[in-house]
């Protein structure tokens, strides 16, 4: 596959909640598209006119190989990168073209596009004979575009809500992220930006500024990045070399201390067209400055840490991506979290800590054109994201930047989804997790003795089942309704404390 170096290819990247991520793996799965991105979010607009371009020369010679909402689909994709194709042999047709509120196109090397964003998210929740409604509407705009060989991102947003019972206005990091409140403490508000600049090197990435990262194959949350923290400030280097990647990236948290810096690489190997392994390491430490040691991107950081006094949060990971079967991917991440005695991993010594997921992603089952099933398992150990120094705990926010379980928890999930027409779909989820004692902010101490016990203490157990429905009603004007139904025995690990809610949510969002 030859790809031309122009200047439409932009070095920005698709955020990781777009929705072309979940059509290029199911192209993957089914064996139309070769290996994507070993498991990394997010990824360039360069790299999607890659998997662009391959799909289009796969569809060339197999004409009949994509369901018709599938081939409307791949003509979405095509118009969502129409400015990004328009040096290459691709028809883009002018009615699935990606619509702008503003656009500038100087030449090839400077261009701007302004989309302008709106949405609410309304919640109507039944439980403990109460009903609750919670509104949270939210308006904004993207900034994207290139002057030159730089190019930059930015996404921001204005949030509010109301209908819980109080509002507590805070800037402490420990508490979650910042809000304001009325002075009658009814509505809360807060803001958000996504914003970067990036250029490149030849086969080098430089990202400078506020983004979030998703690395792991899994689709409810990987285990040291799962994408659900909110955004950090970041430097951030992607250097390919097929079939290597290799990422590094320094960044800044934010907890109640003044201090928290987090540094991690990872290096992910394409071993053929089926088959994707990557091991990754990340080490969280603060209360003092830079530590030029986790600035050098090559540096094992198990061995920096301990040269530097043993005293921060080292994790180690490994995760693969396997493809061999027709229309099934199987997949799984392993993380280790400060490693004590490598040869008894898997002993019930408390200072083996790990956490594993496996999973699988099934297109068309029993033949059911257009639809996926997707089952997966999570266990977190005891003391996993812990450290004996709060500065170390492994979250930004107070949101754990890996798995949304807590320690000592395992969680089982199983979603069919069906499309029934381009861009519109229902899908069913059931989810079953368990939780012992302990939390992120809870490490070992003498106390809890030599040997740890998954599943201890008080077990709060949830079930959970939900369906929804979601659609364009036009293009970039998104309508979700779900409902749900829920039941948590021993609810905060209180021994017959039961806790029955159901819900609807309805969702709205435009990007014009």
């Amino acid at each position: 596959m030859t790809i031309n170096n122009t200047v439409y290819a932009q070095t920005v990247h698709v955020p990781v909640d777009h929705w072309a991520y979940d059509f290029v793996e199911r192209m993957e799965a089914k064996g139309f598209l070769s290996a994507l991105n070993n498991n990394i979010r997010p990824v360039s607009r360069k790299r999607f006119v890659d998997y662009i371009i391959e799909l289009n020369n796969y569809y060339n010679t197999h004409p009949d190989c994509f369901t018709s909402i599938e081939k409307r689909y791949f003509e979405r994709l095509k118009g969502e990168f129409n400015n990004d194709l328009k040096d290459y042999r691709i028809t883009v047709k002018k009615e699935y073209s990606e619509p702008h509120f503003y656009s500038l196109i100087k030449n090839k090397n400077t261009h701007l596009f302004i989309d302008l964003l709106a949405g609410n998210t309304s919640r109507f929740l039944y439980y403990q004979n109460k009903f609750k409604k919670i509104h949270q509407p939210y308006y904004g705009a993207i900034f994207r575009g290139s002057y030159s060989n730089i190019h930059f991102y930015s996404d921001n947003r204005i949030y509010s809500e109301w209908g819980r019972n109080k509002y507590i206005q805070h800037y402490n990091a420990s508490q979650g992220y910042p809000i304001n409140t009325t002075r009658d403490s009814t509505r809360a508000t807060w803001d958000i930006s996504k914003s970067y600049f990036c250029f490149n090197i030849n086969n080098i990435n430089f990202l400078f500024g506020r983004a979030n990262v998703q690395w792991g194959p899994s689709h409810s949350g990987s285990l040291l990045f799962s994408g659900l923290a909110p955004d950090f400030d970041q430097l951030r280097i992607i250097a390919t070399l097929e079939p290597f990647t290799f990422i590094w990236l320094h960044g800044s948290l934010r907890s109640d201390f003044s201090h928290k810096w987090i540094s991690s690489h990872r290096l992910a190997i394409s071993l053929n067209d089926n088959i994707d392994i990557a091991f990754n390491e990340s080490v969280i430490y603060g209360e003092r400055g830079l530590e030029v040691a986790y600035l050098n991107p090559v540096i094992p950081y198990l061995i920096a840490e301990h040269t530097l006094g043993d005293k921060d949060n080292v994790s180690l990971g490994f995760d693969f991506n396997i493809n061999l079967f027709e229309n099934l991917k199987i997949f799984g991440e392993l993380l280790i979290d400060d490693l004590f005695a490598p040869w008894e991993l898997f002993s019930d010594y408390w200072g083996n800590k790990f956490a594993f997921n496996i999973g699988s992603f099934w297109i068309d089952p029993l033949k059911i054109d257009d639809s996926d099933v997707t089952l997966e398992y999570f266990r977190i150990e005891p003391y996993v994201y812990t450290h004996k120094n709060e500065v170390n705990v492994f979250e930004n926010y107070n949101v754990g930047l890996g798995s949304f379980l807590q320690p000592n928890s395992d969680c089982i999930v199983l979603k069919y989804r069906k499309f029934l027409d381009s861009f519109f779909y229902y899908n069913i989820q059931y989810y079953y997790s368990r939780h012992g004692k302990g939390n992120r902010r809870e490490p070992h101490t003498e106390a809890d003795g030599e040997t740890k016990e998954f599943l201890s203490g008080v077990v709060e157990e949830y079930n959970k089942i939900c369906a929804e429905i979601s659609g364009e009603i036009k293009q970039d004007c998104t309508v979700c309704f779900d409902i749900a139904y829920g039941k948590v025995n021993n609810y905060q690990n209180i021994n017959n404390n039961i806790k029955k809610w159901w819900g609807i949510v309805f969702r709205i969002k435009i990007n014009w």
